[in-house]
């Protein structure tokens, strides 16, 4: 995934009182080029925190490895190198985020599309040193040709992907964390973990309630590029978000 440190809102996440429980368990890191959150409550159950930590890391580990392209030899990576116009088997992961993404591509009229990296790259977001200099139109165009969602055949039996356009390029870094947040999400649901939320690169997922007993207070940054204060406190329970900004990573 590319990172997204200066691309999405920064997500405060607190109590409403300054009480601090000692039934709330958190801990944070780092993954897929920014950064994670969980926080839970464990007064029903007893939990060893340490556990689900590096039962969490694992999960996201092999996420990054499934569907990162910034690892050269992860899954994705390797799929991406092929220029085989055979199908090629991968992952229940990283096909199901594939299929995912495609059938939103298809509600979205194609405004979702997760074979646009080349065109990122093109235009100074990708990995490459920003540089604010407008593409050619020529060039532009050549690009849009080894681009597009239905370049990609999906066979759900098999798990499998087959390339139209052998050099067509995927980039998940717009749906993987979501996925993530869910994986997460289940994993806490698994170990009846009733009151928890979960927060990677801005994409959260909150369930029960706080530690204070009321739901999940989370703080939206105001969009400023050169200072951080919250625009807006919004509750959540039972429910996920997605944010994102483009205040901090833009020229004109």
């Amino acid at each position: 995934m590319r990172p997204v440190l200066h691309t999405l809102l920064l997500i405060s996440i607190f109590s409403a009182c300054q009480r601090v429980s000692d039934d709330l368990i958190s801990f944070d890191g780092l993954t897929m080029g920014t950064s994670y959150s969980v926080k839970l409550i464990s007064s029903e159950i007893p939990v060893n925190k340490q556990k689900i930590q590096t039962d969490i890391e694992e999960i996201l580990a092999e996420i990054n490895q499934a569907m990162s392209t910034y690892i050269a030899d992860s899954e994705l990576s390797t799929l991406n190198q092929s220029n085989s116009n055979e199908w090629q088997t991968v992952s229940a992961d990283l096909y199901h985020v594939i299929e995912q993404a495609n059938k939103i591509s298809v509600i979205s009229n194609g405004a979702f599309d997760i074979t646009v990296g080349p065109l990122v790259n093109l235009w100074g977001f990708g990995p490459d040193p920003f540089t604010q200099i407008i593409p050619e139109q020529a060039l532009l165009a050549s690009v849009k040709q080894h681009t597009g969602y239905e370049k990609l055949q999906l066979d759900n039996a098999r798990k499998s992907i087959l390339k139209t356009v052998p050099d067509i390029y995927v980039d998940l870094s717009a749906i993987a964390k979501g996925f993530a947040v869910d994986k997460i999400a289940a994993y806490l649901d698994n170990n009846k973990i009733e009151h928890y939320l979960v927060e990677i690169g801005g994409e959260l997922i909150a369930k029960g309630l706080n530690s204070n007993g009321i739901p999940w207070q989370v703080g939206i940054e105001q969009p400023e590029a050169f200072q951080q204060s919250i625009q807006q406190v919004i509750s959540l329970n039972n429910i996920a978000m997605a944010t994102s900004g483009d205040y901090r990573n833009y020229f004109e």
